[in-house]
């Protein structure tokens, strides 16, 4: 297939695929208003992967292989998701806060879903909240939505700081919890996937689901010990609105150039605790653990 950019210079293209990516940002973020945000989960999902999906089909390089394109636009989806999420919530607040009562109806107007019909469905009726729950084995690994941008608003003053200061290297709480909640859910589905494989026996090669289910089986745990013990840190930070001292520490994948930030620890032998825990475990290379400042 002729691609629509396919005699155009290689820095032209790239221009081209940024630009396109921060319209996405933008039309994420008027979405999620219209949508009311995680409550049409669906919606976002199909509408991020039709956009991000056709930037990389007609302005990506074929040279550059599909796995290259495939891997961009996964973690170009993340970013975005996160990104719009925690721009909807400063928005959100920098409107309520000065229009106090007229900002929340303007913000309400905007929801074109009535409040009891608030989710996308692709074949069949309205279920009831049991019948989802019972037919979703991963409900109880969900996000926290209020959580999240709670979260995010107690940052809004770092976070404009970092923009300012034009510095990206923020340590962002919404971006933390976001990626531990991430990390069970895929373990949990990754687990369910990799043991059906395994007890196929059509699956000629068993040896390459062996290894991932031993992998997923070393680093799951640990993680979900980090939600259990420490997303109390995250819910005592929104309630006392006050951002607390804690240690963190950059975890990188060397599979991967992107990285992510592990927290909160309350202690730092706590936080070289589970930096060195990842080294031994070779979940992914680490940083040292800083405190936040």
């Amino acid at each position: 297939m002729r691609k629509l950019f396919s005699n155009m210079k290689e820095d032209k293209r790239e221009e081209i695929v940024f630009r396109l990516y921060v319209l996405n940002l933008l039309l994420n973020v008027i979405f999620y208003f219209i949508v009311d945000s995680l409550n049409n989960i669906n919606a976002i999902l199909v509408f991020n992967l039709l956009t991000i999906g056709s930037i990389e089909l007609f302005v990506g390089k074929d040279d550059n292989g599909v796995g290259f394109h495939i891997v961009r636009g996964f973690f170009a989806f993340l970013f975005t998701f996160i990104i719009a999420l925690i721009i909807c919530a400063i928005l959100n607040a920098l409107i309520t806060g000065i229009f106090k009562e007229k900002g929340e109806r303007f913000i309400k107007s905007l929801n074109i879903y009535p409040a009891d019909n608030k989710e996308f469905y692709f074949i069949g009726s309205k279920r009831t909240q049991e019948e989802k729950t019972k037919s979703n084995p991963y409900a109880k690994y969900a996000m926290d939505e209020e959580l999240f941008l709670q979260l995010g608003l107690l940052q809004t003053k770092d976070i404009e700081k970092s923009v300012e200061n034009r510095s990206f290297d923020v340590v962002l709480l919404p971006s933390m919890y976001t990626n531990l909640t991430t990390k069970r859910i895929y373990c949990a589905i990754m687990k369910d996937v990799i043991q059906g494989a395994l007890s196929r026996e059509d699956i000629q090669d068993k040896d390459i689901f062996k290894k991932r289910d031993l992998e997923i089986k070393t680093e799951c745990p640990i993680y979900n010990e980090i939600y259990e013990k420490y997303l109390y840190m995250y819910e005592e930070a929104v309630k006392s609105q006050r951002i607390p001292i804690f240690y963190y520490f950059a975890s990188a994948s060397s599979e991967s150039e992107s990285r992510e930030n592990v927290g909160m620890f309350p202690t730092m032998e706590e936080c070289n605790h589970y930096a060195n825990l990842f080294l031994e475990k070779e979940i992914s290379l680490v940083g040292r653990c800083k405190k936040y400042e």
